[in-house]
């Protein structure tokens, strides 16, 4: 019997562990989320670039409050542009 031991990389498991291969789903997962957040920090930015100062200030923050609440995951940490 082979006892060595190897750590889990993206595409492989051990059985004696029984880790399972999900390394990559969970960077494949996060690589989804900072896309999603970098997409609705370009939205937010395209917008409030066509208001004035304090409105633009007044928008992004009632974005970010509607993103916060819709999708909890992207509005903890959107992107400032």
């Amino acid at each position: 019997m082979n006892t060595t031991l190897t750590t889990p990389t993206p595409t492989t498991a051990t059985k004696d562990c029984s880790t399972v291969a999900t390394y990559s789903s969970h960077t494949a997962a996060e690589a989804a989320i900072k896309r999603a957040k970098e997409a609705l920090a370009d939205m937010r930015w395209q917008y409030a670039s066509t208001l004035d100062e304090a409105a633009a200030e007044e928008y992004e923050t009632a974005f970010n409050r509607a993103v916060a609440k819709r999708w909890p995951p992207l509005g903890l940490e959107i992107e400032n542009r």
